[in-house]
């Protein structure tokens, strides 16, 4: 298959956005942390976050793909994704009109119907008055998935959601250590989550600088300039051509 995106160096050290774990029903969980989004300096360039954006995708799809079998999954038949937004200490600077655009026109032209789910974890005063910004440009489907987790509720959600609480972090109600946060990110785990650091040296995307060392499972991808859900890539569906192949 081609068409991965390798997450770019500069994009993980932010360490905004991790693939840690599935949830209960077995769909990828993509954790964003919002404080560690600031759009406004000169590094988080557009082009950046649209990779890095694709990436987290393409990482998304590379997993469902890996874990597909003769039968369909009964908990994730589309083979989606949920979506975590925290917002503990987030404010106007953490908030880009310009990457909520971007993140929806991927959505539409790359990778339709890949969201179950958007959980809105600790909102604050700040969301409430940004959301009447962000709401006109959703569709009315994607509002109806948004659903507000205030904190006293956080530590319940996430261990029914989740069902492991030995891999959710204590600061979430679980018994695991927290993720750390920039700077204190050294690994590709800690930059990107264990289950995209594992697809991506799967994929052979991890940035050399973050190897994970050797392979667990040997898939054939071609990294390139594009992204896996891009039908510019296929003449059909682009999982019609897919095939994990790996050493177990």
């Amino acid at each position: 298959v081609r068409g991965a995106v390798s997450p770019p160096l500069t994009w993980l050290r932010w360490a905004s956005v991790l693939i840690p774990f599935e949830d209960r029903f077995g769909r990828p969980v993509v954790v964003i942390r919002a404080r560690c989004h600031e759009p406004q300096t000169p590094q988080q360039t557009p082009h950046l976050l649209e990779r890095g954006y694709r990436a987290t995708m393409d990482a998304v799809i590379a997993h469902c793909l890996a874990k597909r079998s003769s039968t369909i999954s009964k908990s994730n038949p589309l083979e989606q994704y949920v979506a975590f937004i925290d917002l503990r200490e987030a404010g106007r600077r953490n908030f880009s009109l310009a990457t909520i655009k971007m993140m929806k026109r991927e959505s539409d032209t790359h990778y339709a119907d890949r969201l179950a789910n958007v959980y809105i974890l600790f909102p604050n005063r700040m969301f409430q008055i940004l959301w009447q910004v962000a709401q006109p440009l959703l569709h009315p489907r994607t509002q109806q998935k948004l659903q507000l987790i205030p904190a006293e509720q956080v530590p319940s959600f996430m261990r029914d959601m989740i069902g492991k609480p030995e891999v959710v972090p204590s600061d979430y109600g679980g018994s695991a250590e927290p993720w750390p946060l920039p700077p204190g990110c050294r690994t590709l785990e800690h930059m990107g989550g264990e289950l995209a650091a594992n697809i991506w040296e799967e994929m052979g995307t991890a940035p050399p600088e973050l190897s994970l060392g050797e392979s667990r499972r040997d898939l054939d991808w071609s990294p390139e300039e594009g992204c896996l859900g891009s039908s510019s890539f296929q003449s059909g569906p682009w999982w019609c051509g897919c095939t994990a192949r790996g050493k177990t």
